[in-house]
């Protein structure tokens, strides 16, 4: 089974990077977690103790991306996006990848990240003002408000509370598995997910451990 590629931000959304690693490891999907930096570390927010340092591969070095079935981004530091979103070596793996037919994913404000591909596509991003415009405006794209959206090889999630529905979809779209949920409709190849609460969705981090 080929690879997917995890692209964060040097300071990453602890939340997101865990919950979609824990979905990887259940359908034993490999993955790289890749970064501007060998060392990366979490936000701090109420489900960590402190901030939490992971040893990533660096992506500058990512020549080739051939071994790979599949690209998720995940969110974290606003600045530090805005700056890969900038950075011409990882645009030019996002739309190789596209342009390879990798399935490509991204979740809340890191969807903005895959902007050089998503005109004309339909795509859902975090629900503010800023971030909607930045996609419709900016990308070119057309913004859904549901929870998670799919169109063709592109899905994307709403917020980090989505993040369990959006890596389970995405991971079921990569594998070819029916991918039907309580969580999800799906109209025409436009994937709809149903919001879920917070205290449904029930977010605990517990391993942090990549290597395994």
């Amino acid at each position: 089974m080929k690879k997917v590629l995890v692209i964060a931000p040097a300071v990453y959304n602890g939340a997101e990077l865990f919950q979609l690693l824990k979905v990887l490891r259940r359908y034993e999907v490999p993955f790289d977690v890749m970064s501007t930096r060998e060392e990366i570390v979490s936000e701090r927010s109420p489900i960590h103790e402190g901030s939490v340092r992971i040893k990533t591969g660096c992506i500058s070095s990512l020549k080739d991306i051939s071994e790979y079935q599949a690209l998720f981004c995940v969110s974290g530091d606003v600045a530090r996006l805005r700056s890969m979103e900038k950075d011409f070596h990882i645009q030019t793996i996002i739309q190789t990848a596209f342009e390879s037919g990798l399935t490509m994913c991204a979740v809340c404000i890191s969807v903005r990240m895959l902007c050089s591909i998503l005109k004309d596509r339909k795509a859902t991003c975090y629900e503010s003002i800023t971030q909607r415009n930045y996609l419709e405006d900016i990308c070119g794209g057309k913004y859904v408000p549901i929870s998670v959206c799919v169109d063709g090889n592109i899905i994307t999630g709403e917020n980090s509370l989505s993040t369990q529905q959006w890596a389970e979809i995405s991971v079921k779209h990569i594998l070819n598995i029916n991918a039907e949920t309580p969580f999800k409709e799906v109209v025409g190849n436009i994937t709809i997910g149903k919001r879920r609460s917070r205290k449904e969705l029930n977010i605990h981090i517990k391993n942090r451990d990549l290597t395994k």
